[in-house]
């Protein structure tokens, strides 16, 4: 790494590096060195731009093993996406967690169901999921159930 300047250092991870690993451990080690405020905003541009070329496992490995750590909820950039993310994994969970029951309801009433059936259902939002498990109760019918 050519260049006196951290900024300019941390974009040296967009360009072609010899040892991956060895750069990003010197980056952090400049990290290290800085007053928090300049610390939490140098991780913050690393790891963005560390995802670009998929390598924020190195940037975690190496990070964790200097103990170099920051809170993402004090990071006014990386807290929307955290915040974001987590909201979206949550959602996700709900939609799985429905989508499954929604499959064992048909299943015990209906016997073996169709592949596309689980695809159907995997793939639903929980909104519609939802409806599908109130229909589950009355139908008499695989098909009953998606008849909205």
């Amino acid at each position: 790494m050519a260049s006196p300047t951290l900024e300019e250092n941390i974009l040296d991870i967009l360009c072609r590096m010899n040892n991956q690993k060895e750069t990003i451990l010197e980056i952090l080690l400049r990290i290290s060195e800085l007053p928090t405020k300049a610390r939490d905003d140098a991780l913050t541009k690393l790891v963005i731009l560390s995802r670009l070329r998929k390598l924020e496992t190195v940037v975690k490995t190496e990070a964790e093993e200097m103990s170099l750590t920051f809170n993402v909820m004090e990071n006014d950039v990386l807290r929307p996406l955290f915040m974001k993310a987590q909201m979206d994994g949550e959602q996700k969970g709900r939609e799985e967690e429905a989508a499954s029951m929604l499959l064992k309801q048909m299943r015990r009433k209906f016997g073996q169901t169709p592949d596309w059936v689980t695809e159907k259902v995997q793939s639903a939002k929980l909104e519609l999921i939802e409806v599908w498990g109130e229909n589950v109760l009355f139908a008499n019918s695989v098909d009953e159930v998606f008849a909205s």
